[in-house]
């Protein structure tokens, strides 16, 4: 089996992969499943042939995780991994997909605020003509 070199740059799919199997999905072909590979038994192999895809694993891995709180990072991998594992019912990986994108910044609530000085005296010479 050739090995292909180890400073070739990951693909967005395969940089899924890396951060499935670092947050906890051991199987790289499932992974390459979740993700979407049409073949991923194939690009599991092709991916277990990289130095640099283990490496690529242990620096995405986060080992500040806590075991009852986990880090943002960690949470957020664990919302993609729900989002994309066929076996999870559509109302959980709606749910994971909501908090993902609001953890991501997704939903931004937008205030408009105008301002004007002469605007809010003239409020507070009505206001007080009405009451006097």
């Amino acid at each position: 089996m050739k090995k292909v070199q180890s400073k070739q740059l990951f693909t967005e799919k395969e940089r899924a992969v890396i951060n499935l199997v670092a947050a906890g999905i051991n199987d790289v072909v499932k992974a390459c499943r979740m993700v979407g590979y049409d073949n991923p038994a194939e690009k599991a192999q092709e991916l277990l042939s990289r130095d640099d895809f283990y490496l690529a694993i242990e620096k995405s891995a986060d080992p500040e995780a806590d075991v009852v709180v986990k880090s943002q990072t960690a949470r957020k991998r664990f919302w993609a991994r729900i989002m994309n594992d066929p076996e999870t019912s559509p109302k959980d990986k709606i749910r994971a997909s909501e908090l993902l994108a609001k953890a991501s910044g997704d939903f931004v609530d937008q205030v408009n605020v105008n301002f004007s000085p002469a605007s809010l005296l003239s409020a507070l010479e009505k206001q007080l003509e009405e009451e006097g």
